[in-house]
């Protein structure tokens, strides 16, 4: 005779790892390429940026050493993961060589709105959204001390972060 405890023990453990086997985390996600290759491999790559000035100084205690910067169209993940489904709008990925400086959207934040503020995607990365394609050469956000991104909150400018197109 079986040991019920056993069987049921194991039929857990066996349907567990089934689960965790079939399920596809990345499957129907946003996406974001590492670098310009991958949005180039992915068809997605629109433009590359670069810093005005680099490294960016900010109030003089920020230091933001831009990489590289490009738009890309936004994408999502479907079932395969080589694969790249496009969706509608356009996204803004910033690396930098140095770590963004501990604080960011708390005691420093790029952009003073909703629409048009740039936020953390990892330890040297920062990403914003667009709508529509920028049309201008240049793309400039407020710097402001603070996280305020509601339009009626005072705040406090302590500098610029400025891109241009790369040509």
């Amino acid at each position: 005779m079986i040991n019920r405890s056993f069987f049921f023990n194991t039929l857990a453990l066996s349907s567990f790892i089934l689960f965790l086997g079939s399920c596809n985390t990345w499957e129907n996600h946003t996406g974001m390429c590492n670098d310009i290759a991958e949005s180039q491999k992915r068809k997605v790559f629109i433009q590359e940026y670069q810093a005005l000035s680099n490294p960016i100084i900010i109030s003089d205690t920020i230091i933001l050493n831009v990489s590289v910067a490009w738009i890309e169209r936004k994408w999502m993940y479907p079932r395969n993961y080589n694969e790249t489904f496009p969706i509608e709008g356009f996204q803004l990925i910033i690396l930098t060589k140095n770590e963004i400086k501990k604080g960011y959207n708390q005691g420093w934040t790029i952009g003073i709105d909703g629409d048009r503020y740039i936020r953390l995607c990892g330890k040297k990365c920062l990403i914003t959204d667009f709508d529509s394609l920028p049309m201008n050469e240049k793309e400039t956000w407020k710097v402001q001390a603070g996280w305020k991104l509601n339009p009626e909150a005072e705040k406090k400018i302590i500098g610029e972060f400025t891109l241009i197109k790369k040509q």
